[in-house]
């Protein structure tokens, strides 16, 4: 067949092979994750599936610490005694084991008023391969301490809202390197001046700033979503197709899958195994992109994780792929 003149130029012939990945997590609802297949996760982790010296700071309505596919990949502040009404590290806050309730000012009650912030913080660092329920973006491997881990900050408390740029701020000064913001202002070109300098302070602490872009479905810009300072993240269907409620517009840095995304919720509260349930947002699209930086961390150390994150999406816009689609 070589030799024949028609194939002149041919070194050789071989059948074309099936592929699959090589990790196969035992997570039951697994299957009723296709938002993972979509963005291949699969695939990415046979290399990595996440970083334990991570720290990924949620702002948003709270974290469910006890529920049984979190419970393992909660942030624990090193210099803090819990519950002890004590600043034992000197930081400002007390008893900020695991975080802090920035809106109803404290320490220990990091709960918050619904499920908002368990499921965002689901998608990032639910406990993977551990034979319970879903699985997260950087949740480990089943290992013990081998998943991202999840600092708490609430800017949606029991009974306020407040405190969003004082937690940006805190994440920075306590070893957070990424924010994962599933939160923005509801009507467009309006801002925050502090709210923008807290995020100017978390990059140039080196950390990555990852914000939802917003379900008006408007091309207009929603802060802090749109800021230059931040990685603003638009929603897709697991077809790739834009959501018809994101945001969209030349200012997205990236879209994720948000319609719809199964994930952890408030224990007993879900409408799967009653942990779990479904929500679809530009909400659920942006804590995907805040779990895919963590495998960035094992680069070397001249490439830090927000040069070599921001270097991507630029490389993105150049090759046509920006824009939020």
């Amino acid at each position: 067949f070589l030799d024949s003149e028609d194939h002149d130029g041919v070194a050789y012939v071989e059948p074309e092979l099936e592929h699959k990945t090589m990790f196969q997590a035992n997570d039951p609802e697994l299957g009723s994750q296709p938002h993972y297949d979509a963005i291949k996760l699969p695939g990415a982790w046979d290399t990595t599936m996440g970083n334990p010296d991570v720290v990924v700071q949620v702002i948003d309505t709270g974290i469910d610490m006890e529920h049984p596919d979190l419970q393992n990949n909660i942030w624990k502040n090193p210099g803090e005694i819990c519950g002890n009404g004590v600043d034992d590290d000197d930081n400002g806050f007390v008893d900020d084991c695991h975080g802090y309730n920035f809106a109803d000012d404290t320490g220990t009650d990091l709960l918050g008023s619904d499920w908002h912030g368990t499921h965002c913080g689901g998608t990032i660092a639910a406990d993977t391969n551990n034979g319970v329920g879903v699985a997260g973006v950087a949740g480990g491997n089943g290992s013990p301490d081998s998943g991202a881990r999840l600092m708490i900050s609430l800017g949606f408390g029991d009974s306020n809202t407040g405190g969003f740029a004082e937690a940006l701020v805190y994440g920075a000064d306590n070893g957070a390197q990424i924010s994962s913001n599933s939160w923005g202002y509801t009507s467009p070109d309006v801002y925050e001046q502090a709210v923008l300098d807290a995020i100017d302070y978390y990059n140039d602490m080196g950390g990555i700033v990852v914000f939802a872009a917003g379900n008006s479905n408007s091309e207009a810009c929603y802060y802090p979503g749109c800021y230059d300072g931040v990685v603003g993240v638009a929603a897709l269907e697991d077809s790739g197709v834009r959501a018809s409620f994101s945001n969209y517009g030349d200012w997205v840095d990236i879209s994720a899958p948000g319609n719809p995304v199964l994930s952890t919720v408030i224990t007993g509260e879900g409408s799967v195994e009653s942990n779990y349930a479904w929500y679809s947002g530009t909400s659920m699209a942006c804590p995907h992109v805040a779990g895919v930086p963590v495998s960035y961390t094992h680069l070397p150390a001249h490439e830090t994780l927000r040069y070599r994150v921001c270097r991507l999406l630029l490389e993105k816009k150049k090759g046509g792929g920006g824009g939020g689609g």
